[in-house]
């Protein structure tokens, strides 16, 4: 698992760099606009009880807590995609105190094929994601287009150590080996909003720079 998360280390540096609107990365992944889009949202499963938020930028509501209708796709060697190779995607994060993760819910959306794919919590390696500190695999997943639930994972107590200050990354890789033609979609945060001026027409406020949407949960001393 650790060559295979090095392999694509350099997936989770896209989201790092945001200058007047465009996103500057050694390459930019795919993104996926959904098709659909659910009337009424379903509200995501409450974490487990005892667990506090280490991370998180979905909104802290049951409506609207992620943006169900855009994503970057998170696809396996023979997915459904016409002419879209394997994609993995990762997004870091920084605890403010030491803590143990217990849970990591992320807004994937399958599309097609078959429902499996693993979620890594992954060391920090200069930048990039370094080495895995927990993977699980994920079968359980909801549709793309369909807000709000959410992909869950979740380490036996006390979980993984976190140090304060020291980032951290949340990995969605496809499985090769059971699921090569896995196509699903990592949702937009909402919350994630930039504003950026030209120099001609002034402030706006109403670009997203494209963050996916999850959660680490845990306990902190």
């Amino acid at each position: 698992m650790v060559g295979r998360i090095l392999k694509r280390a350099m997936l989770g540096m896209f989201v790092l760099t945001l200058i007047c609107g465009t996103l500057l990365a050694q390459s930019r992944p795919t993104i996926a606009h959904s098709t659909i889009h659910s009337a009424a949202n379903t509200p995501p499963e409450p974490a487990a009880a005892g667990l506090v938020t280490i991370y998180s930028n979905m909104f802290p509501v049951t409506d609207n807590v992620y943006n169900d209708t855009i994503g970057y796709y998170v696809t396996g060697p023979d997915n459904s995609i016409s002419g879209l190779g394997e994609q993995w995607i990762s997004i870091p994060f920084t605890p403010a105190a030491n803590a143990h993760v217990e849970e990591l819910q992320l807004a994937v959306g399958f599309v097609s094929e078959t429902k499996r794919f693993d979620v890594t919590l992954a060391s920090d390696n200069g930048g990039v994601v370094g080495n895995a500190l927990g993977t699980k695999s994920v079968t359980q997943i909801p549709e793309f287009g369909k807000c709000c639930k959410l992909v869950t994972v979740k380490f036996r107590a006390p979980g993984i150590a976190v140090t304060a200050g020291t980032q951290y990354w949340i990995v969605a890789t496809p499985d090769d080996v059971f699921a090569p033609d896995f196509t699903a979609v990592w949702e937009f945060s909402n919350l994630d909003w930039v504003g950026y001026n030209d120099g001609q027409a002034g402030w706006a406020s109403s670009y997203t720079s494209y963050w996916p949407a999850g959660a680490v949960l845990g306990t902190t001393p």
